[in-house]
């Protein structure tokens, strides 16, 4: 976690030095370590400073290079992991250079130029001004991990790391991008490049953007589905190779640091990260933190964090999460301006602050394995089309598993998958309001205005690609969705405690081989995850390398928003912004939730977490988004 913000002038006209002070100081959680600042005539850059490791002396940015006659500025928000092997690419024998990753980022930069990226292994995002031909150069890290967004102004372009940045600079007005927060109701969000304000936008993951006065050029650069389709001998091969790409995924992630912290139930994506970072840590202490439940006993895992405390020497702290009930605080009702997003929260902060007074500074999460590793039940399909005569009876081992009934595994994996797109698209197109993540309280008239429905069926075409299984992970990892909206969310928070998020599942080496493995490296006979799972033996406690399921915070949720907060809800929802907007139609809101509430309806408390949480968010900033005068 750092920040960066910039405004560069393509027409040569100087840069006011205030309005980038106004961008950069609006995120000072972003720079506890201090903000600095670096200008040419047409371009001034700010870096906001978080100093994890001692030995990287990053409050020596915005960097400035000259060669040959010729300036170049850079700003950026970086861990770079292959170190060694850019620097031998580069032909860099100082090895000081080693520890500023913002240097060898430029250095790529002046080498490759656009196809830098392509060389480039970590979580990044920074920006390149070259003053010669007054053209600016921004990317993005594949899987998205550090945040960029930019907006056009006059004579020129804004950069922030947050949208709410570049809300600061005088000539963009904050004005609500109704699209997104039409997506946001239907619990979707699945347009990435757009923000909750009109005219900026996010850089999407695994992107380029080149900018000058002839305009901005945004290029995709990573192409997973162009990934060949890796073969070996064995299923220990392919775990073998697993093995030491995940190891290098957490180690790289650690490396350095003296202590760090990960959040872990009893499942198997943190308790894996959790045992490969306390057996090859390399001397970093981990500090654990697990979630704990006394009233819903179907929510606790301490069972199995037990064994990685007793089995590894783990250090985990337990927390009890019934001490934050959702919505039950002030903190909920203060959203932060740059989205209305929230995870189920006032449990994490408290990990957060945890890990503040601790002073820890890395935080390691499992966010991505699901996506990632768990597989589909497509394959029961692909292998069909095969002609594998084998499925029949891995899915009635699949039904026998998990409690399903063939007849409901011979629907979902069998016969849909026949049935052509374009004739689900008809369908879909006929009957648009009867798609079940299309809430039935939003406004029809506000959903055909923004075009909701054709926003919730836009994704990308992969005609490279055969194996529906394979196609569908490679969509997912591609395109992210909820992945990037929870990732950002904490990048955004666990910034405002000084703390860093760190995710190695979503390490690029690590997605790169996952996504060109078999399907039935994944999944299998209802079983998921098999090449963690045989990648971990040894590794990782086996009554969690053997979990067949996991634990999901259904109940808390519930019991949270019906049991504990219900008359602060009820009194948001019973005269809401959203309504007054058009959004949607408080009557059939009210009564889903008294349905809710009472039981009467069969329901879940998640689906008004988003209308909630936008309701909470609007109702703090409506006016400083200028819609006041519509809610009047």
């Amino acid at each position: 976690m750092a920040g960066i913000a910039g405004i560069v002038h393509f027409d040569g006209s100087p840069v006011d030095q205030d309005s980038l002070r106004a961008v950069a100081e609006s995120a000072t959680h972003r720079g506890p370590d201090g903000i600095f600042y670096q200008h040419t005539a047409d371009c001034a850059f700010a870096h906001l400073a978080l100093r994890v490791l001692p030995a990287i002396n990053n409050t020596s940015q915005p960097l400035r290079h000259q060669q040959d006659g010729r300036v170049w500025l850079i700003t950026a928000d970086a861990r770079i992991d292959n170190r060694t092997e850019l620097r031998s690419s580069l032909g860099i024998e100082d090895e000081r250079i080693e520890d500023e990753d913002c240097r060898l980022i430029l250095f790529a930069f002046l080498k490759w130029r656009a196809a830098c990226v392509q060389h480039l292994i970590g979580d990044f995002a920074f920006a390149i001004w070259d003053t010669k031909n007054q053209t600016l150069f921004c990317a993005r890290d594949a899987l998205g991990l550090k945040s960029l967004h930019y907006a056009r102004i006059s004579h020129g372009l804004c950069v922030a790391s947050e949208a709410q940045q570049i809300l600061r600079h005088a000539e963009v007005s904050p004005r609500l991008n109704e699209g997104m927060a039409g997506e946001y109701l239907a619990g979707a969000c699945e347009d990435l490049q757009e923000t909750f304000f009109d005219g900026i936008y996010s850089l999407a993951a695994g992107h380029t953007l080149v900018a000058g006065r002839h305009g901005i050029q945004v290029q995709r650069y990573w192409y997973p589905e162009n990934l060949p389709l890796i073969r070996y001998a064995d299923s220990s091969s392919y775990a073998e190779h697993f093995r030491e790409l995940f190891t290098s995924a957490v180690t790289d992630r650690i490396r350095g640091l003296d202590r760090a912290a990960i959040t872990v139930s009893g499942g198997l994506d943190s308790g894996s990260i959790a045992a490969v970072a306390q057996q090859c840590g390399a001397g970093t202490k981990i500090r654990g933190f697990t979630q704990t439940y006394d009233q819903l006993a179907e929510c606790d895992e301490r069972e199995f964090s037990h064994h990685l405390s007793s089995e590894l020497g783990l250090a985990i702290e337990p927390v009890s999460t019934e001490r934050f009930w959702l919505f039950a605080d002030e903190e909920a009702f203060r959203p932060r301006l740059e989205s209305p997003f929230q995870i189920f929260t006032s449990c994490e902060r408290h990990i957060y602050q945890r890990c503040q007074a601790l002073g820890i500074k890395v935080l390691l999460t499992g966010h991505g394995g699901d996506s990632l590793l768990t597989g589909s039940g497509l394959a029961y399909f692909d292998r069909l089309l095969r002609g594998d005569p084998r499925v029949f009876r891995d899915m009635r081992a699949h039904a026998a598993l998990h409690h399903y009934s063939m007849t409901t595994l011979l629907n979902r994996y069998l016969l849909r998958p026949l049935i052509p797109n374009a004739i689900k698209a008809s369908l879909r197109a006929r009957s648009p309001w009867q798609d079940p993540a299309f809430p039935a309280w939003m406004e029809s008239e506000f959903a055909a205005r923004i075009g909701l429905s054709h926003r919730l069926r836009t994704h990308p075409r992969l005609p490279r690609l055969t194996g529906r299984g394979r196609r569908a992970r490679i969509t997912e990892m591609r395109h992210l969705g909820s992945i990037a909206r929870a990732v950002y969310y904490l990048d955004r928070t666990t910034s405002e405690f000084g703390l860093e998020c760190r995710h190695p599942f979503l390490d690029r080496r690590l997605v790169e081989y996952a996504l060109a493995l078999p399907d039935e490296q994944l999944f299998k006979a209802g079983q998921t995850k098999l090449v963690l799972r045989g990648a971990l033996r040894g590794i990782l406690p086996e009554a969690i390398r053997n979990r067949p399921d996991k634990t999901y915070s259904t109940a808390f949720i519930d019991f949270s928003l019906r049991k504990i907060s219900a008359h602060r809800i009820s009194a948001l929802f019973a005269d809401p912004v959203c309504a007054a907007l058009g959004f949607v139609n408080s009557a059939e809101l009210c009564r889903a939730w008294e349905g809710f509430c009472s039981g009467s309806i069969p329901i879940r408390g998640a689906m008004f977490w988003f209308p909630l949480t936008l309701e909470a968010w609007l109702r703090r900033y409506h006016r400083e988004l200028n819609i006041t005068e519509r809610i009047r």
